[in-house]
């Protein structure tokens, strides 16, 4: 049997210490709940949730010509990757574009289907299967803007990049990681047959605080070179809160009017 010695002095001077290496435990526990709070707001992932709705109005020329709808309708899979379901309407007049699209979530368009119709009449849909392990494209195009002409085609065509279409950028950009610096370069699907293929690229082109009906932000403004739109993103929820875009000499104006989350 045997004992442990240890000498006043040492035991004195270990008891002063435990205080602070608690207190150095506690500031270290801080730091590293500090960053990862800061990782969370730069780093985050996808602020997309099943049931969302944004709706925008439209205007052109100062004045309002109808209304934007987007929403996050739930997830398939598809070509056994989880996914997105995406759709959007836009309604001016006796006018209404609507799709469907279908992303995963890095980002990638999977499938989508567009429509126009005019007076309760189809005049043409599009649908595209974005083909991406063999960089192909299916393209089945639906054409009723002349019935006496009407008819459909069923074209493959090669993807030379990423490629999207206009309306899917308002989901692509929710999905980055935005910042000072950020650009993104892609091909543009030219609507309504979407063989054409333009290429693209947007960039943050600086921060602004945008006023809407509902509610003041802080956003990043997001502008390209072969496109005509504007996005301006919010840096918290990445939500675009208001769009612009050139179109055959006239400029559309969108800001977010309403937005749900289920």
């Amino acid at each position: 049997m045997g004992f442990h010695l240890v000498d006043k002095k040492t035991r004195v001077n270990s008891g002063r210490n435990r205080p602070q290496f608690f207190v150095l435990v506690c500031v270290l526990a801080l730091v590293l709940v500090f960053m990862g709070l800061i990782l969370r707001v730069f780093h985050q992932g996808p602020l997309i949730g099943v049931g969302e709705e944004m709706v925008y109005g439209v205007y052109v020329g100062g004045n309002r010509a109808g209304t934007m709808t987007f929403w996050v309708e739930g997830t398939e899979s598809f070509d056994g990757v989880a996914c997105y379901v995406g759709r959007y309407s836009m309604m001016v007049g006796d006018t209404v574009q609507a799709g469907r699209m279908v992303f995963d979530k890095q980002g990638r368009l999977r499938h989508a289907k567009i429509a126009l119709v005019e007076n309760r009449s189809l005049k043409w849909s599009t649908e595209i299967g974005y083909s991406r392990a063999v960089g192909v494209m299916r393209i089945i195009f639906e054409d009723n803007r002349n019935p006496e002409n009407y008819s459909v085609t069923d074209n493959a065509v090669l993807m030379p990049g990423e490629t999207v279409l206009p309306a899917y950028l308002w989901y692509r950009l929710r999905m980055e990681n935005l910042g000072l610096g950020y650009q993104l370069e892609f091909y543009i699907n030219v609507l309504p047959q979407a063989t054409t293929l333009v290429p693209a690229r947007v960039a943050v082109r600086g921060e602004e605080r945008v006023d809407t009906p509902i509610g003041r932000f802080d956003c990043w403004v997001i502008k390209g070179e072969n496109t005509t739109s504007g996005f301006w993103i919010t840096k918290d929820r990445r939500l675009v809160v208001k769009a612009v875009e050139e179109a055959e000499g006239v400029s559309w104006l969108y800001v977010l009017e309403k937005h749900r989350l289920d």
